[in-house]
């Protein structure tokens, strides 16, 4: 544990930490102990906690009021602590279609990758405000999206955490079960995944555009060929003609465009796979923060 934390401590830049920590405690008269509870969350959270933090999720878990714990991200942010993001979440898979850090860069009218869905959102319903922890203050693997592993792109920087399925398991950790392979593939470059494919189908899936391939997995079927090549060029995804039966079967993927691709298979249950309706935990709407004074104080250009 203290070896944690002296790796924690040692990415804080100590002197604005605690320059903007006396700000923040100078802003307004804080209910006991609230700004220690973010204080202690800065220095030793994990870069997960400190990413996108959902501050109605944190009242709860400090026992703060509702209205408090958001007047304390919106005064961190101000004093420089924190950095503000508005989001556009998928209601479909909670993934994060589009993140600004601004509400003037915001637009109502979304493409989600992952679901090949177009959405018109409102503020009320799937534009949500997070806080990340400021770089000046403390560096996270989060603020350089381009260097996270393939893992940590989709499961930590594309889906978030509050999109819950019927029986309670937020579906970022139920979409973890149906992952085959995962990788990152630089331009000009290929990867064999292997995959033990079982009956239902296999889900290619480009994480970062439209470009997917699906395959019905059924017995009796056999693989023709063996290995199955796949190209990734301008957000879309070209496959030879295979039959799947279940077994060992390998993807040569090749990617032929200018950006790197973070490419998976997830195996799914049934050809006819559709993925329950999502309800979400409790967040920081774009509307709620609209009607908060200290937000209308502090970000009237918004």
């Amino acid at each position: 544990m203290i070896e944690v934390l002296s790796r924690c401590n040692a990415m804080i830049d100590e002197k604005k930490l605690e320059e903007r920590l006396v700000a923040l405690e100078a802003a307004k008269s804080w209910s006991p102990r609230v700004v220690s509870r973010l204080e202690m969350l800065l220095r030793s959270g994990t870069d997960e906690a400190l990413y996108r933090i959902n501050p109605i999720q944190f009242a709860t878990e400090k026992s703060i009021a509702e209205a408090e714990g958001i007047d304390l991200f919106l005064h961190a942010c101000v004093a420089g602590l924190f950095d503000m993001d508005w989001q556009l979440v998928c209601p479909m898979c909670s993934d994060v279609v589009e993140s600004f850090r601004s509400l003037r860069k915001l637009h109502t009218h979304f493409h989600c990758h992952l679901c090949q869905s177009d959405y018109d959102a409102a503020l009320d319903d799937y534009i949500t405000v997070t806080f990340t922890v400021s770089p000046a203050v403390r560096s996270i693997r989060f603020h350089k999206p381009d260097a996270l592993s393939a893992w940590d792109y989709v499961f930590c920087y594309k889906l978030t955490p509050g999109g819950v399925l019927p029986d309670g398991v937020p579906w970022s950790e139920a979409a973890k079960g149906l992952v085959r392979a995962l990788t990152r593939i630089e331009p000009g470059s290929a990867a064999n995944l292997e995959v033990d494919a079982t009956e239902g189908a296999l889900l290619g899936q480009d994480f970062g555009s439209d470009a997917q391939f699906f395959f019905p997995v059924a017995r009796g079927a056999g693989v023709s060929p063996p290995h199955v090549p796949v190209v990734l060029d301008c957000g879309k995804c070209v496959t030879a003609t295979a039959n799947v039966a279940p077994g060992k079967v390998v993807f040569e993927v090749r990617n032929a465009g200018k950006l790197p691709a973070v490419f998976g298979i997830l195996q799914l249950p049934m050809a006819t796979f559709q993925r329950p309706k999502l309800h979400f935990t409790p967040s920081l709407s774009g509307k709620r923060l609209l009607m908060t004074q200290t937000f209308r104080d502090f970000f009237r250009s918004e």
